[in-house]
C-alpha cells in the first residue's frame, strides 16, 4: 500500500508541476542604482510552449528622468526553440 501511494504522489507531481525558474537584475547606470528587472521562464512538463517573462522597472528617482515600466511574455516551442508569440505590455 505504501508502495501505490509513493507511485501515485509521484505520477501526480509530474502531471501536474511546472517548472519554473526567476533570475532578479539590478539595472545600474554610472554606479546608480537605476532599477530592477526580473526575467521568468516557465516549463509545463505536459505542453510543448516554454513561456518567459521579463519585466522592467526603474526607481522614483530615476522616474523624474526616464520612466520604464516594461513587461514583454514571449511562448517559444520547446522542441526547435521557435517563436510561436510575443507580447509587450
Amino acid at each position: 500500500m505504501k508502495n501505490i501511494m509513493i507511485i501515485l504522489i509521484a505520477f501526480l507531481s509530474f502531471v501536474c508541476c511546472k517548472d519554473t525558474e526567476k533570475i532578479f537584475y539590478t539595472a545600474k547606470f554610472k554606479n546608480v542604482n537605476a532599477g530592477s528587472a526580473v526575467l521568468e521562464t516557465t516549463n509545463n512538463l505536459n505542453d510543448e510552449l516554454i513561456e518567459i517573462y521579463f519585466s522592467l522597472k526603474t526607481r522614483k528617482v530615476i522616474d523624474v528622468f526616464y520612466k520604464l515600466r516594461d513587461r514583454i511574455s514571449a511562448q517559444i516551442y520547446s522542441n526547435d526553440y521557435s517563436l510561436k508569440t510575443i507580447k509587450k505590455t
